[in-house]
């Protein structure tokens, strides 16, 4: 409403104008000043997650558009905005990741935007919110860790696997002086435009479009962003046919929008996604909100480990009130590796999780697991969730999708074997799987088994 009341201002009927400004004080402004006086860390206004950023810049876009009205009540919603909204804005600290996922980051980082844009224009200031920890390096990340297909790393409740087309990147790419942002999301916007799926803020990339041109630099081989969730990025050359490309994650399962998917990965190579995450289900699901250890939300199949590139002991949950961390890394290696210790995603089942992403060379990675066990009766299962059709033999695995195929090897323990079952939701009241297999692996009679499971694009 902001935004249309300024632009059209000059030929909207007088009763029409007063309409909205009457509107927009009597049904926004004066309800976020009671929020701001009275609401509680929870509330719409204060919250740490991507509501905060969202809310708080519909007002203040309100603000602005009657301050000639309401000059005091426009400056202390100002004011207060800027005071609240970095209980969200802290989380991307250090490198930008936003915790709740890709879908979240386009729509926080989308008012965000906004919010930047009129702060700076109307008063050449944005009162530090761009110099927040983390903010600057948010677009950067998001465009690195898109992979060589065009495809983002779906975690949490993010159901799309196409970048962001809000023009958030030209905004920044101005801001921040970064040209190869606006060069990658000019490629994004074709895509967009050409397929006619045009998006809520899309009118934004004309008066923001940015022609700035930038000479990319190559991709390091291994890229840690630091975060809530720890994103860990390898990159095969991209000139080597079969090169390897893999994301993968730590995390905080009871924090906002998160699922039981700490230590998953996703793997491509030749533009094919090998392992996947089948994002979001229905939010109206019974306790889709419990993130307790024993919430309703984790019977739910895509909000389990179950559904996701990563261990489960003894077929049970991981537990959500544990947390993944990076443990060690090593990016100038000539293998370059990182280890995340996941012990206490698995705490009443183990004494310790370790899991270790080496690259061997540009086609092959190896994945490691190091599970130390109450007991030797206990078993560790292994398992990725795949769209390809999937050839069992023994302890080797081919998939084969759109004419290329990829291996999945265990070169330990010896006896271990694969199986494959089809995806299946638990409910009728969860969204519909089709076309997805599991396939898995599972070892036992250890007290602390070591799982090496070999990734190769040859």
């Amino acid at each position: 409403v902001a935004i249309g009341y300024d632009w059209l201002y000059d030929v909207l009927a007088p009763s029409t104008r007063q309409l909205v400004v009457h509107s927009i004080k009597t049904k926004a402004l004066d309800l976020v000043v009671e929020e701001y006086k009275n609401g509680n860390a929870d509330s719409w206004a204060k919250r740490e997650t991507n509501w905060n950023v969202v809310c708080n810049t519909g007002m203040v876009l309100g603000a602005l558009a009657i301050e000639e009205h309401y000059p005091e009540l426009a400056k202390h919603i100002i004011s207060e905005a800027a005071r609240y909204i970095p209980n969200c804005l802290k989380h991307f600290a250090p490198d930008g990741v936003c915790y709740e996922g890709p879908a979240y980051w386009g729509y926080t980082n989308m008012y965000l935007s906004l919010l930047l844009k009129a702060l700076n224009d109307n008063f050449g200031e944005d009162f530090g919110l761009s110099k927040m920890e983390g903010v600057d390096k948010s677009v950067l990340y998001y465009m690195h860790s898109t992979s060589p297909s065009g495809k983002i790393f779906n975690f949490a409740n993010s159901g799309s696997t196409a970048p962001a087309a809000e023009p958030i990147y030209f905004y920044f790419s101005r801001a921040f002086n970064q040209p190869e942002v606006a060069a990658f999301y000019r490629k994004v916007l074709s895509k967009t435009v050409q397929g006619g799926n045009y998006f809520r803020f899309y009118f934004l990339s004309i008066p923001w479009y940015d022609t700035a041109s930038s000479t990319a630099d190559a991709l390091p081989k291994l890229k840690v962003y630091e975060g809530i969730n720890d994103i860990v990025v390898f990159n095969g050359n991209r000139n080597i046919p079969n090169s390897l490309y893999l994301i993968a994650k730590t995390g905080d399962p009871d924090m906002a929008h998160q699922q039981l998917d700490i230590g998953t990965f996703i793997v491509e190579t030749n533009g094919i996604r090998w392992t996947d995450d089948l994002g979001t289900d229905n939010y109206s699901l019974p306790g889709f909100w419990d993130y307790k250890p024993d919430g309703q939300r984790w019977t739910y199949f895509r909000n389990s480990n179950f559904s996701h590139n990563t261990l489960s002991i003894d077929h049970k949950l991981q537990n959500s009130a544990g947390t993944g961390e990076i443990d060690r890394q090593d990016d100038k290696a000539a293998q370059p590796f990182v280890t995340m210790d996941m012990s206490t995603a698995y705490a009443g089942q183990s004494r310790f999780v370790y899991r270790t992403f080496r690259m061997l060379d540009d086609t092959r990675i190896l994945v490691t697991d190091s599970v130390g066990l109450q007991n030797p009766s206990q078993s560790v299962q292994w398992s990725v969730i795949t769209s390809a059709d999937v050839e069992c033999k023994g302890n080797t695995a081919v998939l084969r999708k759109d004419g290329k195929s990829f291996s999945v090897k265990i070169a330990s323990p010896a006896h271990a074997s694969f199986t494959t079952k089809a995806a299946k939701r638990g409910t009728e009241a969860e969204k519909p799987i089709e076309g997805y297999t599991i396939l898995s692996a599972s070892v036992s009679g250890e007290p602390v088994q070591v799982i090496k499971v070999l990734l190769s694009g040859e």
